[in-house]
C-alpha cells in the first residue's frame, strides 16, 4: 500500500489511522479519479493489456500473466501479486513490483509499504522479497499437495481352514 513515510517510522499507526479516515469516504473523488489516470498512463509499459474494473469506490488494473492487481480506493493505493512463483518467477516478479512503486511513488509522492516486512517496499533487499516468495510457494504446495496414494491392501498369505 502506498501512503506518507512516517515521521516517526511507525508504519502500524499510520495503517491503522488511514484505515479509519477512508471508512467516512464512500467514493472517489474528482482528484483521486484524476491521480488514478495518471497512474494508469505511468505503468502502462509496464502491464501490458491489463484489464481495468472501475466503479464509483474503486478502480483496478489486473495483470493476470504476474497475478498481479493495482487498485485505488478512497484514501488507499496498493499493489498486490499472488505467491505462487519462485525462482527466477519470483525475481521477475518483485522486477516488476519495484518498477511499479517506483512509478507509483513518483506520480503521487507516497511510499510503497510492505506490510510483510513492515518497512518501505523500495528500502528492503529485493532478494528478501524473492526468498519470501519461495517460502510462501513451499507452504502452498506443502498444504495443497495431493493425498498420498492409499496403500495397498495387505494380501493374506496364509490360508484358512
Amino acid at each position: 500500500m502506498f501512503m506518507p513515510r512516517p515521521a516517526d517510522g511507525d508504519w502500524d499507526a499510520l495503517v491503522e489511522q488511514r484505515e479509519e479516515a477512508a471508512e467516512d469516504v464512500t467514493s472517489l473523488g474528482a482528484e483521486d479519479l484524476a491521480m488514478w489516470e495518471r497512474i494508469k498512463a505511468g505503468v502502462a509499459d509496464e502491464l501490458p493489456d491489463a484489464e481495468e474494473f472501475s466503479t464509483d469506490t474503486h478502480r483496478e488494473l489486473t495483470f493476470e500473466p504476474l497475478g498481479m492487481q493495482l487498485s485505488m480506493y478512497p484514501g488507499e493505493i496498493a499493489v498486490t501479486t499472488a505467491y505462487w512463483s519462485d525462482g527466477d518467477e519470483a525475481r521477475q516478479t518483485v522486477e516488476t513490483l519495484r518498477r511499479l512503486a517506483g512509478i507509483v511513488e513518483r506520480i503521487t509522492g507516497l511510499t510503497a509499504y510492505d506490510p510483510q516486512s513492515d518497512r518501505a517496499f523500495l528500502d528492503g533487499d529485493p532478494q528478501d522479497a524473492v526468498n519470501t516468495f519461495g517460502t510462501v510457494r513451499a507452504m502452498l504446495d506443502e498444504r495443497v499437495a495431493p493425498p498420498p496414494e492409499p496403500l495397498e491392501p495387505k494380501r493374506k498369505w496364509f490360508r484358512r481352514r
